[in-house]
């Protein structure tokens, strides 16, 4: 796949102070019977599953891990929806990222447990409003792809 393509949207605004570094990610689309979207509530922001792709890793590997960490469940990585790019900055870290997503559906099998990203509390929401309130523009955009 290539990342740098036209045809791969890129979210965020570039600034230029900023030495940004180059983060492979992946993220879950995990839908119920009611069409609602699984979701993550940390630091009082809300996104999709997932996160970094680990050296070594395969995307499927690094979301399966991500959803365990985050939501407490064992999830079926299916079909590749879309990926996109998007730019972000921690100034509280003091570091900037081009994240490159790719976005899966998934399934959830089975719970392990709770969470093991303590602040990390998952639950279901309308995928209109999950659309709406996700933290990231390529998050918000990649729900927005399932019904496209």
């Amino acid at each position: 796949m290539n990342y740098f393509s036209p045809a791969v949207p890129q979210f965020g605004e570039l600034q230029m102070k900023w030495p940004y570094r180059l983060r492979h990610s992946v993220y879950g689309l995990a839908t119920d019977e009611k069409n609602q979207l699984l979701v993550v509530s940390a630091k009082d922001m809300v996104f999709l599953p997932g996160g970094g792709i680990d050296a070594g890793e395969s995307a499927e590997e690094a979301l399966r891990r991500e959803t365990l960490e985050e939501t407490g469940w064992h999830a079926l990585v299916e079909d590749e929806v879309c990926c996109a790019r998007q730019y972000l900055v921690s100034r509280r870290k003091s570091k900037a990222v081009n994240k490159h997503g790719r976005f899966f559906r998934m399934n959830l099998l089975q719970a392990a447990g709770p969470p093991l990203e303590k602040d990390h509390q998952p639950f279901w929401m309308d995928i209109r409003e999950a659309a709406q309130i996700l933290r990231h523009d390529f998050h918000r955009w990649a729900v927005e792809q399932l019904d496209a």
